[in-house]
């Protein structure tokens, strides 16, 4: 019957996943909706019927939109980019429409498809909104100006109304930058065990959410209370297993929270901050020691779960004791380990800042991207705009995943790693992009190794290859020998070993710097 088949169509659309609206093609007056049509911009069926299609939408861009209808009309339907609809609220909402042109009993119905895309268009304003912050953090060394920025950007970009980063001075907390809160709170000092807020997150070292922060005992309810803060989003800033300081987030209005895109953005910010925290109080304490600045540079930890390895550097005696080689060995993922080794041209302090620079670029764009080459991408495009047109820097970036047992890589103009194959064969790396810092745009590409139980990882810089005697280099050639030479020799004792024969070779005397980094599997 009529009836029936009625109420079919309408279990169909109201059962569907976007808001539809049926409107007459002539008239431009709604003439039906579903439950997501009234969900999408806060009014009930009745209200919708009757209405012009022009007031789904903020009333500043009814010409515009007017026009798109009448696309649609005359083309028999079509598809938008990002549109606008306006709630009854007047939160304004992001949709794509779809829109097709029916007959239906000889009148001709446009029925549009409005899916919305606000959780899409916030990833994206929020991934936006990082990769600034993250290039602000690498962009200068100037601490205070990294934190100004921080403070004020992921505020904003997490849509808070708040925002505070209270640090670690010894026994005591003390908020050293706010954003819409007083200035005169960062000159007050609270004592670690009267913080309770503080003291959970050092213990925990794990973020808290707290939507009703009145409620809440964790919290300090007069501290809420005295600036109007519903809820709060608080995550530990932690350098070397420790936690430093802590960056929060907060709303105001009673019914606002945090979406799970916008907590994971706050992580991110946190990491972000915890990086240029840890490299900030590095220049700080090492800027005017140029040796102890070169081993802060090439620290890596002493343990990785899964791993064996070794490392050395050594400047040339003929030049400045600080130059810019630099490796690390980082967890990403319980399963996946980042290795960084690398040169930036020319010595100095300034060569060093640069590596620092990249390095921790890369290992900052570790924790977002997967790809190798990506992130090289991005840490040659802020090397370009950060450093001088003569500097550029060779750096060979990969991620170990000692599950599948492979390696992605990328060597951006590095001299080739060389994998010792079950102390049997052996086989270079070659390099596969260019240099970092000549030009923005320009390709990088990632490949893929396998990397299984027995084999051995020796990365270096050109300082081994280059080491001379007589007029006569090491070369890889020699390298490659010495490797199949040592292959009985373990992997802690291996950088040592390769260092004592180059210097052997070389007589003492080294025209540049030198760095190895060995790694196997347990």
């Amino acid at each position: 019957s009529l009836k029936a088949s009625e109420e079919r169509y309408r279990s169909l659309m109201d059962s569907a996943y976007d808001a539809i609206f049926l409107a007459d093609a002539e008239t431009g007056i709604l003439i039906n909706a579903n439950k997501r049509a009234e969900e999408l911009i806060g009014k009930p069926l009745k209200q919708i019927i009757g209405m012009h299609q022009m007031k789904l939408h903020p009333p500043e861009l009814a010409e515009e939109y007017r026009a798109i209808f009448k696309e649609f009309t005359a083309a028999g339907g079509g598809t938008t980019p990002q549109l606008l609809a306006q709630h009854s609220s007047g939160r304004k909402v992001p949709i794509e429409v779809s829109a097709n042109l029916v007959d239906v009993g000889g009148r001709k119905i446009i029925q549009g498809i409005f899916r919305d895309i606000t959780e899409r268009t916030r990833a994206k304003e929020l991934s936006d909104t990082l990769n600034e912050i993250n290039s602000s953090i690498h962009s200068t060394l100037n601490f205070e100006q990294i934190m100004q920025h921080v403070i004020v950007d992921s505020a904003r970009g997490i849509g808070a109304d708040a925002a505070s980063i209270t640090m670690r001075e010894d026994d005591y907390w003390r908020t050293r930058y706010v954003y819409n809160l007083p200035q005169e709170l960062t000159a007050e000092q609270l004592p670690h065990k009267n913080a309770a807020l503080m003291r959970l997150l050092s213990d925990t070292k794990e973020k808290l959410h707290i939507e009703d922060a009145y409620k809440d005992n964790r919290v300090n309810k007069v501290f809420m209370k005295s600036y109007g803060i519903h809820s709060l989003l608080s995550v530990p800033l932690v350098v070397k297993a420790e936690v430093v300081g802590i960056i929060s987030f907060y709303c105001k209005k009673r019914s606002a929270t945090f979406s799970t895109d916008e907590i994971d953005f706050a992580d991110k910010v946190a990491a972000s901050v915890s990086l240029a925290i840890e490299n900030a109080n590095f220049y700080e304490a090492e800027r005017s020691i140029a040796d102890t600045l070169q081993e802060a540079l090439l620290a890596i930890p002493k343990e990785i779960g899964g791993l064996d390895f070794s490392h050395l550097y050594r400047s040339a005696t003929e030049v400045a004791r600080v130059g810019g080689d630099f490796y690390d060995l980082f967890e990403i993922e319980h399963n996946k380990i980042g290795i960084i080794i690398g040169d930036v041209s020319g010595k100095g302090i300034e060569a060093t800042s640069y590596a620092a620079l990249v390095k921790n670029t890369v290992k900052a764009y570790a924790f977002q991207d997967a790809s190798p080459a990506s992130i090289m991408s991005k840490a040659n495009k802020l090397t370009v705009k950060s450093t001088d047109p003569y500097t550029f820097v060779t750096l060979n970036f990969g991620i170990l995943d000692t599950e599948k047992r492979e390696i992605v890589y990328c060597n951006a103009g590095h001299p080739p790693p060389i994998v010792e194959r079950n102390k049997s064969r052996i086989e270079s790396l070659k390099a596969n992009s260019p240099v970092i810092g000549i030009k923005s745009d320009l390709p990088f590409v990632d490949d893929k190794t396998n990397f299984d139980k027995n084999d051995r990882l020796v990365l270096y810089t050109d300082g081994v290859t280059e080491a001379r005697s007589d007029g006569d280099l090491f070369g890889d050639k020699r390298l490659t020998r010495l490797i199949d030479d040592l292959k009985n020799v373990p992997t802690k004792d291996m950088a040592s070993s390769i260092f004592n024969a180059m210097i052997s070779f070389s007589k003492g005397k080294l025209t540049d710097d030198a760095a190895l980094l060995i790694i196997s599997l347990k």
